[in-house]
Parts: structure tokens; sequence; C-alpha cells
């Protein structure tokens, strides 16, 4: 019981410090959940993609997955729980007061701070998992163990995130269709190349 409550109070303070919107949550949810030792970046990888795939919200998504694969059915639910309940109240304060404010120069400079900040840290998680998947970094990413990994490059990996980029940016390519599209691949290549991954 006391590992569920601990989760419901981690994911209370990634739903309320998560600005930006669901993939704005993703730099936090990482820190959080391989800090305490509950998943390791690889596995946060995966809890994305899947939240990525599935329909709802990715918050939801993500904080439910989490929550199964660290404490089946109760934590998924302590853990949506915890997600959800912080952006409700805040949603329900800010909603009161934000329409008579919103025009007023200093709220559209502090959104306008905002909105680079989100980007940094979306970039900042996407570096990190960059790292597990390229190159097998899982503790952190660092300059110095992306050197030393450098000889282990997972062109693969590479190959189908440039392809997904591709897909999504230029071809506007549905998320949902991407993922599965590069889990096929993925499925494909194992039986083809045993040893591979």
């Amino acid at each position: 019981m006391e590992l569920l409550f601990e989760m419901m109070l981690t994911f209370m303070r990634i739903g309320a410090f998560s600005f930006g919107g669901g993939y704005a949550m993703i730099p936090l949810f990482q820190k959080e959940l391989v800090g305490h030792g509950w998943m390791l970046v690889s596995e946060v990888a995966d809890v994305i993609a899947i939240s990525e795939m599935t329909p709802g919200p990715f918050a939801v998504n993500a904080a439910t997955f989490a929550g199964v694969k660290m404490a089946g059915l109760p934590g998924a639910i302590f853990a949506t729980f915890g997600v959800v309940f912080p952006s409700v109240i805040i949603t329900l304060v800010v909603a009161r007061f934000f329409f008579g404010f919103q025009k007023k120069p200093a709220v559209q400079a502090g959104l306008w701070g905002i909105r680079p900040a989100v980007t940094g840290m979306i970039m900042a998680a996407a570096m990190t998992i960059a790292c597990a998947s390229f190159f097998g970094i899982h503790s952190g990413a660092d300059f110095i163990a992306i050197a030393n990994a450098l000889d282990h490059i997972d062109w693969v990996s590479i190959g189908l995130s440039a392809a997904a980029f591709v897909a999504m940016y230029k071809f506007k390519l549905s998320p949902i269709i991407t993922v599965f599209v590069c889990a096929g691949i993925g499925i494909l290549l194992h039986m083809l190349v045993p040893g591979l991954f």
C-alpha cells in the first residue's frame, strides 16, 4: 500500500508540473520513474510508444501503463488518479480567472516564455530516449557516455526513427499508423535476423 501512495504522490507531481501538454510531461515522467528505480530509460520509452498508439490522452495512458507495470491494476488506478487530479484542480482554478486576464501583457509574456521552455524539455527527453534507443545508454544521456558508445550504434533504430520522422513530418502520416508500421518492421526483422535486438 505504501508503494501505491508513493506512486500516486509521484504522479500528482508529474500532473501538477507538466506544462505544455502530454509530451511536455515526458522529461518529468522519465526523471521520476527512473529516479525512483521503478523503470529503466528503455522501459519509459516503451511506455511512451504504447501510450502514443492507444486512444485517449497521452498523460493518462502513460500513467496507466506505468502503473500497471509497477503494481498491476491497483497501480494503474493510483497512478492515473495521481496524474489527472492536479490537472483538473489547476484547470478549474485557471479557467475561472484566465479569460479575464488572457489579454494582459504580463500573461502574454509569461505564456511566451513558457513555450520555448516546454520545447527544450521535450528535446531533453527526446535526447535521453534517443541515447537509449540508438546507443543502449540507459543511465542518462551525457556526451562522454555517447562518445564511448559510438562503436555500439544501433543503425536499424536510427533508420526506423528517421523513417518515422519523415513519414510524420513530410507526409503527415498518423502517429498510430507510424507506430504500428515500425512495430511490424521490428517484428519482421526479428524473425528474419535472429539476435539483431
